[in-house]
């Protein structure tokens, strides 16, 4: 009766649900939604978006987590958490070339990877699908910081033997500290540059875990 009863019986075992209260808790698969307030920009404002990968950023000082995000188009929205101050959520969107010259004269954004690392950089023109994710200025705030780029989430596991991409990083930040520039420059030549938007945690209004 016993082994009928374990084959048909109901169990009394209950699955553990993952309870998901701050974005540091975040995986691949899980979902947030935004805040729909106006003071986030279109591409952030009111949406749903997926953890579709987590990378690591490897420094001297410590680790950082990078969750790429995705909603309903194809790109890539990339967040971070800040806690230099006051833990703030940090969203990226990467750019070309060409865009950094739409945005920046290139002479004063070519500045960044000149020591002694002074540059100041002014907004040249506010592209429409830029709207809210740009200062009107920039100072430089970080000048060839060393670290390695790992395509992977190093939160529980030892980051010392892996081998990561090694890059430099520039970065400069507006006068208000609500919008940033980064430049990764990596060992073969590749530069990647984002914007950055600064926000409180609040903004991420409800929490999925993914299936």
């Amino acid at each position: 009766m016993g082994f009928l009863k374990s084959l048909f019986g109901k169990s009394d075992d209950k699955v553990a649900v993952r309870v998901l209260e701050r974005p540091s808790q975040l995986i691949a698969g899980d979902i947030i939604k935004l805040d729909d307030s106006f003071a986030l920009p279109a591409q952030l404002r009111g949406q749903q978006l997926e953890v579709t990968q987590v990378n690591t950023y490897e420094y001297e000082r410590g680790n950082e987590i990078e969750w790429v995000l995705q909603g309903t188009n194809s790109e890539l929205i990339f967040m971070s958490i800040d806690d230099d101050d006051k833990k703030e959520l940090v969203f990226s969107r990467k750019i070309n070339r060409e865009t950094v010259g739409q945005l920046f004269a290139l002479d004063q954004f070519g500045q960044l990877f000149d020591e002694p690392g002074n540059a100041v950089i002014d907004l040249k023109d506010e592209l429409p699908e830029f709207s809210q994710w740009l200062g009107k200025q920039y100072r430089q705030c970080e000048f060839a910081q060393m670290g390695y780029f790992h395509q992977k989430d190093h939160r529980h596991d030892s980051i010392a033997q892996q081998r990561g991409d090694s890059f430099e990083r520039y970065s400069a930040i507006s006068d208000d500290e609500r919008y940033g520039i980064e430049a990764e420059v990596y060992q073969d030549g590749e530069t990647d540059v984002v914007v950055a938007l600064y926000r409180p945690l609040s903004d991420i209004r409800e929490f999925w875990p993914g299936q």
